[in-house]
């Protein structure tokens, strides 16, 4: 047995075992340290949740303003004709426009430029 003189230290030369067990530990310290955390994750979901809700909310309220529009629009279809039209539905009737306002049958005219 070689034994350290005065000054020396003894030191074993790295054996190859040593060298994995190193470079495995260091390898799992580097995975851990990307891995998140089961706190991470609850807050990753929590701000997912709050995003999809604000989404949701969104989506709603466009659905809501595509209905109103087309109540609108079915409300327009549905209602009494304004007075163009009356003059156009009493001239298809054979019953003459009112005096002083231009009749649908004069709008309907092409105009030659």
């Amino acid at each position: 047995m070689i034994e350290a003189t005065e000054g020396e230290q003894m030191s074993t030369p790295p054996n190859d075992n040593d060298k994995v067990l190193g470079f495995i530990a260091e390898t799992i310290e580097v995975i851990r340290d990307r891995m998140a955390t089961k706190d991470n994750l609850t807050r990753l979901e929590a701000r997912f949740e709050a995003k999809l809700k604000a989404e949701i909310t969104a989506v709603r309220g466009d659905i809501e303003q595509v209905h109103i529009r087309l109540d609108n629009i079915e409300r327009t279809l549905n209602s009494p004709r304004s007075v163009g039209s009356e003059d156009q539905s009493a001239s298809q009737r054979g019953v003459p426009a009112r005096e002083g306002q231009a009749g649908s049958a004069a709008l309907a005219r092409p105009v030659i430029f």
